[in-house]
């Protein structure tokens, strides 16, 4: 019994290793620009893209690490549970301002080939100003996604961050920026993806619309 018990412990640290990702924050979608609302990814995927939990099997661990920035995912899909759903835990470092961010993720049934998906979460801006004494202010935001699978190798993706927002006492360029979203991917031969992102400024302002790819 005692072998059979370290058999079990040492499988399921294998399963847990084998389901770990270690990267640079954002480090997939900052290597091709930025880009991957409409593309799967197990290490960044959650942070573009609420409703890809719903792609994502089984049992999920990722961090993510910058020397400003860090973020760490644990997402679960299992067979046995009831729905899909996702921890995430976002820290970054500016100049006079820390932000902290702590949401749940979870999606809805897959619609035929159209996945929704939202994250509801706590921001925490530690405000120092003078670099003496720091303003703490707390705000709760919702982003939004939606994917569309159009077939095996082509897929599409929209996100609106912060689509809901409270109020809080902080100048609106300290706080998450209010941004809609949309990417496509196409995968070729499943050897090589190919990405295109476009992002609105901040406030939704479409005058000010980036590319990624």
């Amino acid at each position: 019994r005692k072998n059979m018990k370290r058999i079990s412990a040492f499988t399921a640290l294998l399963l847990l290793i084998s389901n770990l990702s270690f990267a640079s924050v954002g480090a997939v979608s900052t290597a091709t620009g930025g880009s991957g609302r409409g593309a799967v990814e197990s290490v960044d995927g959650i942070l573009m893209n609420p409703a890809f939990i719903r792609d994502l099997l089984n049992r999920n661990f990722a961090f993510n690490y910058a020397p400003d920035a860090w973020a760490l995912t644990v997402s679960d899909n299992a067979p046995d549970s009831l729905f899909p759903a996702a921890l995430q835990m976002v820290s970054t470092k500016d100049t006079n301002i820390n932000t902290q961010k702590l949401g749940l993720t979870v999606a809805a049934p897959r619609l035929k080939t159209v996945v929704f998906g939202a994250t509801a979460a706590m921001v925490s801006y530690d405000f120092n100003p003078n670099m003496n004494t720091a303003e703490k202010f707390h705000q709760a935001v919702l982003d939004l996604g939606l994917t569309w699978a159009i077939s095996n190798d082509i897929g599409f993706g929209i996100v609106a961050k912060n689509a809901s927002a409270s109020e809080v006492a902080l100048a609106k360029n300290l706080q998450l920026q209010r941004t809609i979203a949309a990417g496509a991917s196409y995968t070729y031969k499943n050897f090589i993806r190919f990405r295109l992102d476009a992002e609105s400024g901040p406030d939704n302002n479409t005058d000010r619309v980036v590319y990624m790819m």
